[in-house]
């Protein structure tokens, strides 16, 4: 497991900051059918989610450890 956290310890020891201002501009070329098709608000990403999802992942594929 340490060797594991150490792999990524890039990725989960540092802040990472993302702009989206490009997205809204985006957006606001859609049409409302386009909008309903591609979902594109970064606000309400569900980071606690996405997060657990990611471990499982890591879990699943570089440990291969059961999924449920």
């Amino acid at each position: 497991m340490e060797d594991l956290y150490e792999l990524f310890a890039h990725f989960t020891r540092n802040e990472w900051i993302y702009e989206s201002n490009k997205i809204y501009e985006f957006e606001a070329q859609l049409t409302p059918e386009e909008r309903e098709i591609f979902y594109l608000d970064p606000k309400t990403y569900d980071w606690d989610t996405a997060t657990a999802l990611y471990a499982k992942g890591i879990e699943y594929y570089m440990n291969k450890q059961d999924f449920h």
